[in-house]
Order: C-alpha cells, then sequence, then structure tokens
C-alpha cells in the first residue's frame, strides 16, 4: 500500500514542477508576444470556423505595450497588457476592454481563449 502511494506521488510530482514552470513572467510574455500573428484557427465550443472564413486576420504586439491588428481588410490600434499571475492578456482597441486566457504562447505560435455572450472562443495564432 505504502509503495504504490510512493509511486503515485513520483509519477504527480514531476508534473506539477512541469505544470508551475509553464507560467509566463512579464518579461517571458513580451519577449514572445512582440512580433507580428496572423490568425489560423478560430473555434466556438466546438465548432471549428471554415479556415476559408477568417480572411487576413493579423495583429503585431510591440514592446511599448501597443499593437497594430487588421481584421477582415480593416486596420485598427489599442494597447495591450498581460498579469502573469492569471496569464491574462488584457486588449484595449476600438471593441473596448477584452480579456483573454492565454492557453500557450511560443515564438511561433499563440493560443488564448475568451469568453463573450456566444460562449467560449478559443484562437490560434502562427508568426512565421
Amino acid at each position: 500500500m505504502k509503495l504504490s502511494t510512493i509511486l503515485l506521488l513520483i509519477s504527480i510530482w514531476p508534473g506539477s514542477l512541469l505544470c508551475a514552470q509553464t507560467k509566463l513572467t512579464n518579461e517571458e510574455f513580451s519577449r514572445l508576444i512582440c512580433r507580428k500573428w496572423t490568425m489560423t484557427e478560430m473555434q466556438l465550443g466546438s465548432m471549428k470556423v471554415p479556415s476559408s472564413e477568417l480572411g487576413e486576420n493579423t495583429t503585431a504586439f510591440e514592446a511599448n505595450g501597443t499593437y497594430k491588428a487588421v481584421e477582415q481588410g480593416e486596420a485598427y490600434s489599442g494597447k495591450w497588457t498581460f498579469d502573469p499571475a492569471t496569464q491574462t492578456l488584457t486588449t484595449n482597441d476600438r471593441d473596448g476592454i477584452e480579456k483573454s486566457k492565454v492557453i500557450k504562447l511560443t515564438e511561433k505560435e499563440l493560443v488564448f481563449e475568451m469568453t463573450d455572450s456566444d460562449g467560449i472562443w478559443r484562437m490560434t495564432l502562427k508568426s512565421p
């Protein structure tokens, strides 16, 4: 009985460390987000938006907390902040303030979720 408990704890413990290491600091987040991103996937719940309907959607984040975006050919700009405690990206632009939970951020991929009256949207953006 004790051996199985110890083995279980040993198997869980490294995973806990791995989860703790995936939280991004402000510095890490800024280093990774500051580039141009192109939306490649969007989904509402389990319903995926066809890539043919995504159009050209790009966002370029700057280190000074601003960004420029193009949605369906229309350009606009805004400001962004990141909360490392909640891993939340907050944007403030023509649409108002929006908060998004950052799921994954690497030099090549950004995945985040945001909630609105329709439900939970999951968006994937890629950087060349």
